[in-house]
């Protein structure tokens, strides 16, 4: 479609039949919010982080559980006691990244920050990891500093699971002061 209008708008039909909280049809990613806004995004990175993207967003919703079974061990060698569907903020991150790209993450956020390479907050690309402190570990040096990770959804989004089930949704100022540093693992 093309236009000289500075403004317009364009209707897609579709079915959330499948999946609650995403669709995605010729480059148009729907999802529903964490406060159930159906939103539409236009960014594409490349495959291999688009889809990541496809699979953490059928994620959505679940609960947030802490210390939850990782789906390997940080080796690629499968955990037998993992729970499909239970995750913290790093279990989800590196099951995604195994299950989509193979990609192989250690099995906490502290660990997960050295995996990859570092980019900037500058620099940020959809799908790269996000690294912060929180309350009791702000004070505290080097990785043991960090105590959060989410996926970067684009557009100052965040796609992870928090303090009670997976969502995305916008980068607050206050998760901003607690960023500490960011991945690129694709």
């Amino acid at each position: 479609m093309e236009t000289q209008e500075q403004f317009f708008s364009f209707t897609v039909k579709t079915s959330f039949a499948d999946s609650h909280h995403r669709f995605d049809q010729c480059g148009i990613v729907m999802y529903l919010d964490s406060e159930n806004w159906l939103k539409g995004s236009i960014e594409y990175e490349n495959e291999q982080v688009e889809s990541a993207i496809d699979l953490a967003s059928t994620l959505l919703g679940y609960p947030y559980i802490w210390g939850s079974q990782r789906y390997h061990w940080g080796n690629g060698k499968l955990n037998t006691n993992y729970v499909h569907g239970e995750y913290d903020c790093s279990a989800l991150v590196q099951y995604v990244y195994y299950k989509s790209n193979k990609i192989i993450l250690d099995v906490t956020s502290r660990t997960q920050s050295l995996n990859g390479t570092e980019t900037s907050r500058n620099d940020l690309k959809r799908g790269d990891l996000m690294f912060f402190t929180n309350e009791s570990r702000k004070h505290k040096t080097g990785i043991e500093k960090i105590g959060h990770v989410g996926i970067y959804f684009g557009n100052n989004y965040i796609l992870h699971t928090a303090s009670d089930h997976a969502v995305i949704e916008p980068i607050s100022s206050l998760r901003w002061s607690y960023f500490v540093t960011a991945r690129k693992v694709i």
